[in-house]
């Protein structure tokens, strides 16, 4: 199939069946590294990423992101967009990106030093994302990676600028990092509801200066992983 690049560079990908399917999105092996996330043609703009977003990210480079290539807009074969230099389309239809192998990694009985860095380090991410003025959406397991260290997040297309007060914005993406956070361990492999209550009392803090990975660090420090921690 025909597309556009970012750059109004037509690109030719040979799609044939899909690798795995979205709810908003067929994916397809381009290479042996690089996927192709295409968009259903009833895909909303709300969930498709735009090229604000593609930038920022482009130029952020953050190692617990995963790296989009291209993005990439239908070819109408009745307007060479080349010929007559109009702009491109608003939507994208998908993009390119690199693959990453999910490792076979349980949270709950990952080593502490483990989970401490990479709380760290996407508490750290969601602080810049949110002083660039971005609003974080749709955070969730299913958009995650363990990829070797590092907990990695993808399929951030929802991401979208806000003009919320930086204060409300603030209170908001904080919120959802938290949510987002509990939700991994309550979808953790070794995951029984009995351990839910111990688990939200993990993220509680009496002191509301304190940031998440801090509270953590403080009820994690004598312990080898969260599950010692549940289970003592």
């Amino acid at each position: 199939m025909k597309y556009y690049n970012k750059n109004n560079e037509l690109i030719e990908l040979n799609l044939e069946l899909a690798k795995f399917h979205g709810g908003c999105s067929n994916i397809y092996q381009i290479t042996q590294d690089i996927y192709f996330k295409k968009y259903f043609e009833y895909t909303q703009e709300s969930a498709r990423i735009n090229l604000e977003i593609f930038q920022i990210l482009k130029k952020l480079n953050h190692p617990h992101t995963n790296e989009i290539i291209d993005l990439l807009y239908d070819f109408d074969e009745t307007t060479n967009l080349n010929t007559f230099n109009k702009p491109l389309p608003k939507k994208v239809a998908g993009y390119l990106y690199i693959f990453l192998k999910e490792e076979n990694i349980d949270i709950l009985q990952a080593p502490t030093e483990y989970i401490l860095y990479n709380i760290t380090e996407l508490e750290k991410l969601c602080y810049i994302l949110t002083e660039l003025k971005i609003k974080i959406r749709d955070l969730k397991r299913e958009n995650t990676i363990f990829h070797e260290d590092k907990i990695i997040l993808i399929d951030l297309d929802s991401l979208k600028l806000s003009k919320q007060s930086y204060t409300d914005l603030v209170a908001y993406n904080q919120k959802i990092l938290y949510s987002y956070l509990i939700s991994l361990f309550l979808e953790s492999k070794s995951y029984s509801w009995k351990y839910k209550t111990k688990i939200s009392s993990l993220f509680e803090s009496g002191d509301q200066y304190d940031n998440i990975a801090s509270t953590l660090q403080k009820k994690l420090k004598n312990y080898k992983n969260v599950m010692e921690y549940i289970q003592k």
